[in-house]
């Protein structure tokens, strides 16, 4: 936790309750980055917010675009191909299963 040094030594203490951010937007990309500039003092949930927007494409690959995602009741991003693929799959599994014991 350098970075967590760093800014305590050359800026002050750390705000109660906040996490030091290392600020993408100031051209910060490196977890282990200790240049004060780049640091900034925010919110747990600022933090998760600020981390989900560098994700732009799901793991599979497609674009979290507004074609293609959309948001849970729990407020997450969720790409919409990959929702109907594993919906397509299960239904082609349930369907096999019941094939089965038809047989």
């Amino acid at each position: 936790m350098a970075h967590r040094w760093v800014y305590q030594q050359e800026v002050g203490p750390i705000p109660e309750g906040a996490h030091i951010d290392h600020v993408y937007k100031k051209g910060c990309r490196f977890r282990d980055c200790v240049k004060v500039e780049h640091l900034e003092p925010v919110t747990p949930k600022q933090n998760c917010e600020r981390r989900v927007e560098l994700i732009t494409y799901c793991k599979w690959g497609h674009k979290f675009d507004e074609e293609n995602t959309y948001i849970t009741s729990r407020g997450y991003r969720q790409c919409k191909a990959c929702h109907n693929r594993r919906n397509l799959e299960s239904y082609y599994r349930s369907k096999a299963k019941s094939e089965l014991s038809v047989r």
